[in-house]
Order: C-alpha cells, then sequence, then structure tokens
C-alpha cells in the first residue's frame, strides 16, 4: 500500500473518530456510564456496585453478603 493510501485511510479513521468524540459530547455522563456498562458481565457490575458505595456520598451502616454471591463471584473468577 503507499504511503498515499495509508494517509487516506487513516484519514478516514480520524474522521469517524472526530464524529463519535462530538457525539459523546451531547450525552450525559449518567447515559455514558451506562452505556460503558451494558457490555460488562454480572461480576463486573457487582464489584462497580461496591466501588460505588465505598466511594459514594451515600455512606451505608451495615451490608450483608450472602455467602452465596461471595461463592458465586470466587467461582467466576477462578474459572
Amino acid at each position: 500500500m503507499t504511503s498515499k493510501n495509508e494517509r487516506a485511510l487513516a484519514d478516514v479513521a480520524t474522521y469517524g473518530i472526530e464524529k463519535r468524540m462530538k457525539m459523546y459530547e451531547s450525552v450525559g455522563p449518567e447515559i455514558l456510564k451506562a452505556l460503558a456498562m451494558s457490555n460488562m458481565r454480572p461480576e463486573q457490575l457487582i464489584a462497580q456496585v461496591f466501588e460505588n458505595l465505598a466511594q459514594g456520598e451515600n455512606k451505608v451502616g451495615n451490608l450483608n453478603i450472602s455467602p452465596e454471591l461471595l461463592n458465586s463471584l470466587i467461582r467466576q473468577e477462578v474459572s
């Protein structure tokens, strides 16, 4: 492939990225989070929930986590 063709392909890719970034500018952060989380595995979502609980302003006084939930997370991580 010639450098002229490579440059043209790079320009096309750059244009596509710029258009996507402009689209994301108009979308609120909560929607972007939801889109990012839509492809997460269940154990990733649970980890995100724990992180949000730990860092959020709404502190949780007590949190009970069932042994079944912990076992399922550990099994999935090892598998």
